[in-house]
C-alpha cells in the first residue's frame, strides 16, 4: 500500500512538473520582445569548421559555397528559388529563430505557388539575449522586406514543411536596396538589428579574391529575378 502511494506521489509530482514547465515555455515565448532582442543580442560568425564539426548530419546539406563559380550554379543546387516577403516578426521555437513569409515570385520548385505562405528558418545554432551565433556569415531577414532566396526543405525541422537557406553566402539578397556586406567583422561588436542591414558578413581575415567573387555572384543573382 506504502509503495503505491509512493508511486501515485511521484506520478502527481512528475504530472505537475511537466504542466509547469509546458506552461512556462509557452509565457516565455510569448513575452519575448523582438525589439529588444535584435537590440541586446550581438551578433557572432560561426565559421563552416565550426558548424559541421557540431552538426556532422549537416555536412552534406548545405551547398559548398566554394564551389559556386555563378549564379546558375546556384540555381542548380538549391531546390527552391524563390521571392519572398517578411511578414511578421520571426517565431522563437527552441533554438530556432524561424521567419514567416509570403511567397511573391516563384523561380525554381515544385509545390510551392505565389501568395503561398512559407516559413523559413534563419541559420543558426542557438539564440540568446546575450549573443547569437549565425552559420559561415549569414544573417538575419528583415521585416517588411524583399529577398531572393536560395532554399531547401529544413532537415529534422520544429515545424513541419519549412524551410532554410541551402547557402551560408548566398541564402538570401535583399531586393529593398542597395545589397550590403560587413567586412572584417570583430566577434560580438554589433548587435543583430544593425548586422541586419548586411546580407553576407566576412571575418577577419578574409580574402580579397572572396570579396570580388561574392560581388561578381551576388550581382549574378539579381539578374535572374527579371529571367
Amino acid at each position: 500500500m506504502k509503495k503505491r502511494y509512493i508511486v501515485l506521489l511521484l506520478l502527481t509530482i512528475i504530472i505537475v512538473l511537466s504542466i509547469f514547465i509546458v506552461l512556462y515555455g509557452k509565457l516565455l515565448l510569448k513575452h519575448i520582445d523582438y525589439d529588444e532582442f535584435v537590440n541586446s543580442s550581438l551578433y557572432y560568425y560561426v565559421s563552416e569548421e565550426e558548424v559541421y564539426s557540431s552538426y556532422l548530419d549537416l555536412k552534406d546539406f548545405f551547398i559548398d559555397d566554394n564551389s559556386i563559380n555563378n549564379a546558375d550554379d546556384l540555381l542548380k543546387m538549391a531546390d527552391y528559388v524563390l521571392i519572398i516577403k517578411v511578414d511578421e516578426e520571426p517565431l522563437f521555437r527552441g533554438n530556432s529563430i524561424i521567419n514567416n513569409c509570403t511567397v511573391k515570385k516563384v523561380i525554381k520548385g515544385e509545390g510551392i505557388n505565389k501568395n503561398d505562405n512559407i516559413l523559413v528558418y534563419d541559420l543558426i545554432g542557438s539564440w540568446f539575449m546575450s549573443g547569437t551565433g549565425y552559420f559561415g556569415g549569414s544573417t538575419p531577414l528583415v521585416l517588411n522586406n524583399e529577398y531572393i532566396v536560395f532554399i531547401n526543405k529544413a532537415p529534422r525541422p520544429s515545424i513541419k514543411d519549412s524551410f532554410v537557406f541551402s547557402s551560408f553566402k548566398y541564402g538570401h539578397i535583399t531586393l529593398n536596396k542597395t545589397s550590403k556586406y560587413k567586412l572584417d567583422y570583430e566577434q560580438y561588436s554589433s548587435s543583430i538589428f544593425d548586422i541586419s542591414e548586411y546580407d553576407y558578413v566576412f571575418p577577419a581575415g578574409y580574402s580579397i579574391d572572396d570579396v570580388v567573387k561574392y560581388e561578381k555572384i551576388r550581382d549574378e543573382i539579381l539578374l535572374i529575378i527579371n529571367k
